[in-house]
């Protein structure tokens, strides 16, 4: 595990990177960046950092960098206050962002180790049961299903993301969830191709209006909702 003393190296390595020949060193802009790189890294030093925030740290390539793009945000309003309010907001919103990563890479860990147990079972079965390779293929389809929702930041909350990291086997433990929920995958389909029929149906009877031959049942149907005698209306029963 790091320590304080490895992210403070980490920090003057940063600081060296941009440090420039000191033939150039009299320009305002650099000496401005190079005062702000080192109020930022004192300020870490003299904060009581947590091991995760250690750990958050010393895995992003240049902290320095991101705190003094929070200080300077215009948006932010932070302005000339003092730079531990710029390190504050920054750990926060980075904390944020470093569990969900955790969190992801912990998933995606747990699926390719679950895929390769599968393509060693594959590999080592000369006759393999038609459910159960169904079976599997359903398990594969649904589990990257569940790691493409993590791709979206927005997908789902702090609280969430807080609670699976704490879970030995989360994705595994959503996927055995999903198949007890009551909305299953026929529940989807079928309100999906509700959504299909409703546009079919349009569509349909666009081209009817429009003097396209359709099969006669379609015809009759369509002829009686113009009259007003049809009481089961598609169009409206199925409306997304």
């Amino acid at each position: 595990m790091a320590t304080k003393d490895d992210l403070l190296e980490k920090l003057e390595n940063e600081i060296h990177l941009f440090a420039v020949p000191p033939s150039e060193a009299a320009d305002d802009f650099y000496l401005k960046r190079i005062g702000a790189m080192t109020a930022i890294k004192g300020e870490l030093g003299n904060l009581p950092l947590t091991d995760e925030q250690v750990e958050m740290l010393m895995s992003f390539d240049n902290p320095l960098f991101g705190i003094e793009a929070v200080w300077t945000d215009p948006l932010r309003d932070i302005g000339e206050k003092s730079v531990s309010e710029a390190v504050a907001v920054y750990l926060i919103e980075a904390v944020s962002q470093y569990r969900r990563t955790l969190l992801y890479g912990k998933m995606k860990a747990e699926y390719d180790k679950y895929l390769a147990e599968v393509i060693e079972y594959l590999a080592k079965t000369n006759e393999i049961s038609p459910i159960r390779l169904v079976n599997e293929a359903h398990e594969m389809a649904q589990k990257q299903s569940i790691l493409l929702i993590l791709e979206d930041d927005t997908a789902i909350d702090d609280r969430m993301v807080e609670i699976l990291l704490s879970t030995e086997y989360p994705l595994d433990g959503i996927y055995q969830e999903w198949l007890d929920n009551d909305l299953s995958t026929k529940d989807m389909l079928l309100e999906t191709m509700d959504g299909f029929v409703y546009q079919r149906e349009k569509d349909l009877l666009c081209d009817y209006q429009n003097g396209e031959e359709l099969p006669e049942y379609l015809m009759k149907r369509f002829d009686d909702m113009a009259q007003g005698d049809f009481n089961g209306d598609l169009t409206e029963d199925l409306e997304p």
